[in-house]
């Protein structure tokens, strides 16, 4: 502030050419304030992994490595009153001669391993424990080049891989019990001289037993972004469903129509200012960040988010029109920025806390406990790609086999005998297809349950969350209803940064996929990649070899770019 004084005859006037806002922080207690450290071996291994935060889960993370700089051990610790740190988990990994994992173990799981003499994965072996005498077995067979060519579930299905001469995927079909046995699922693929999907017939059995067989038909806008998806009965050329969308030169969706719904986009510097659908308006409005804080429909605020100094969201408020009120849904993190905890209905005697644990530090989640008690736990690949999921109850476990689409969404859920638990089905940027959603997540079913999903991994494998009607993608929280991430793109790293802003597919800091979510789709919350380098789908490419030290590898990379570490 400038003090400029003038003699008005009645006193001073003080003009101000700037105005700096302070906030009062007299008697508040900051609760959200998070405060991480990290160690590093000479070799720039991080050795330790402090979480000093007032809430942490897990205080400490204490990391092993082998002589050739190989992940060997992971201790989660936490600390008593006293200050003296006990390990509440560990999870061991051993190797062979060629680097590749042989055993992963912990709590809950062991998993071994088994190679072809090209260092790809031929079985899978996972037991509870080493006296467990029924493990799971996925077992797997490859082509020439190198291509999953089966893939073998515990409960016998069996899923064939074949591919054209550019090694595009061709025909994916699984079937019951073995490869004599019913089809349960079948993609039969045809692309454009672009190399993009223009045909999917899809043969399905969905978990009420019925066929829903249909073809996908895609077309695209001369910048290759999806125009046009039609969905058509296969026996009767019905057509089911269409859906067209229009971009903006910065792949922005201006306007889209699904099925009778119509829904214009406007934008500001590519933020979503409104979205106006039959009629019916909703404002958006952000933080100094970039950051999604509240969405309005005429003078209600309907939807609302705060954030920690991570970017992370630490509480939604949605507007419940039963209730006349808001429902509060609270998040904590650790950090490598995995969600550790959350509570839906907080403050309310219907409160319910789920916490997460994870694969060492990459970002699986093995876990999900209720009061200390584990509801559901997962099992991977060593690629990371989810196999099965078993829901700890009260008259024994009950496992659940996942099954995917060409594009790696979950589209299958397979029960113990192999026959259909559920299926799932998505619009071309992912939000879901009712029609296609039968099971326990179907509306209508008498397990439904639209707080506490079933199956809560849908879209591109990521974890729905129904509180924010968004999918954890990594980095940032994607919105399959307004086709953009709720948060700006960026890392920390001035030339990381720089490269997001020079990049084709990422100088829209909210866009999703480059507007061509059909061929690509986006494995961390930062860059789009096609379908075909998914793990999921090319498991043994270079860059996503084994979960255990390459992709935890990656993820500590990308965290150094996206935060500021404090080195010790």
């Amino acid at each position: 502030m400038t003090d400029k004084t003038a003699n008005t005859g009645t006193g001073l006037v003080v003009s101000a050419d700037a105005v700096k806002l302070e906030k009062d922080t007299t008697g508040v207690v900051d609760e959200e304030q998070t405060d991480f450290e990290y160690s590093y071996d000479p070799n720039g291994n991080m050795t330790l992994m402090k979480d000093n935060s007032k809430h942490a889960k897990i205080h400490q993370y204490a990391i092993a490595y082998t002589e050739l700089n190989q992940v060997s051990k992971v201790d989660e610790q936490v600390k008593n009153a006293e200050g003296v740190y006990t390990t509440k988990r560990s999870i061991t990994f051993t190797y062979d001669e060629n680097g590749n994992p042989l055993n992963r173990s912990y709590d809950s799981e062991i998993a071994d391993f088994e190679y072809d003499v090209r260092n790809l994965v031929t079985k899978v072996t996972q037991k509870k424990n080493a006296a467990d005498l029924n493990p799971k077995v996925t077992s797997y067979t490859y082509n020439d080049n190198g291509q999953v060519a089966t893939e073998k579930l515990p409960n016998g299905n069996i899923t064939t891989y074949s591919y054209y001469l550019d090694n595009k995927l061709q025909i994916q079909e699984t079937r019951k019990g073995g490869s004599n046995g019913t089809i349960v699922n079948k993609h039969s693929i045809d692309y454009n001289a672009n190399g993009h999907k223009i045909k999917d017939v899809v043969q399905l059995v969905n978990a009420n037993g019925a066929n829903d067989n249909h073809t996908l038909t895609y077309e695209y806008d001369p910048m290759d972004r999806i125009a046009r998806m039609t969905k058509v009965n296969t026996a009767t050329g019905t057509t089911l469903r269409t859906e067209t969308y229009e971009h903006d030169a910065n792949h922005n969706v201006i306007k889209q129509t699904i099925g009778s719904d119509t829904t214009t986009y406007t934008y500001d510097r590519n933020r979503l200012v409104s979205a106006v659908t039959n009629g019916v308006t909703a404002k958006y409005n952000y933080d100094v960040y970039g950051r999604l804080r509240s969405v309005t429909s005429g003078s209600t605020v309907i939807e609302s988010y705060k954030y920690d100094g991570f970017d992370h969201i630490i509480e939604h408020k949605k507007w419940n029109d039963q209730t006349q009120g808001l429902d509060t849904t609270k998040y904590a993190y650790d950090p490598l920025d995995r969600t550790v905890s959350k509570t839906i209905k907080a403050g309310t005697t219907g409160a319910k806390t789920t916490e997460f644990g994870y694969l060492g530090l990459s970002g699986e989640v093995l876990t999900e406990s209720v009061a200390g008690v584990v509801q559901k736990s997962y099992l991977y690949s060593p690629w990371g790609k989810r196999l099965a999921m078993v829901k700890h109850e009260t008259l024994g476990d009950k496992n659940s086999y996942y099954g995917y689409n060409p594009h790696t969404d979950v589209e299958m859920l397979y029960k113990e005998d192999g026959s259909v638990e559920g299926t799932y089905g998505y619009t071309a940027y992912g939000k879901e297809d009712k029609e296609m959603t039968t099971g326990p997540d179907a509306e209508g079913n008498p397990n439904y349950n639209p707080d506490e999903p079933h199956n809560p991994y849908r879209y591109s494998a990521k974890r729905w969350d129904p509180a924010t009607k968004s999918y954890d993608m990594g980095f940032r929280d994607y919105s399959p209803g307004l086709n953009r991430f709720l948060s700006l793109d960026m890392y920390n790293g001035a030339l990381s940064d720089m490269g997001l802003t020079t990049d084709v597919w990422t100088n829209n800091r909210y866009a999703f996929a480059g507007g061509n979510p059909i061929t690509n789709t986006d494995y961390d919350g930062h860059i789009p990649v096609e379908v075909s380098d998914r793990p999921s789908n090319n498991p043994h490419r270079d860059f996503v070899t084994p979960t255990t030290i390459d992709l935890i590898e990656k993820m500590l990379q990308d965290y150094q770019k996206e935060k500021c570490l404090i080195v010790k």
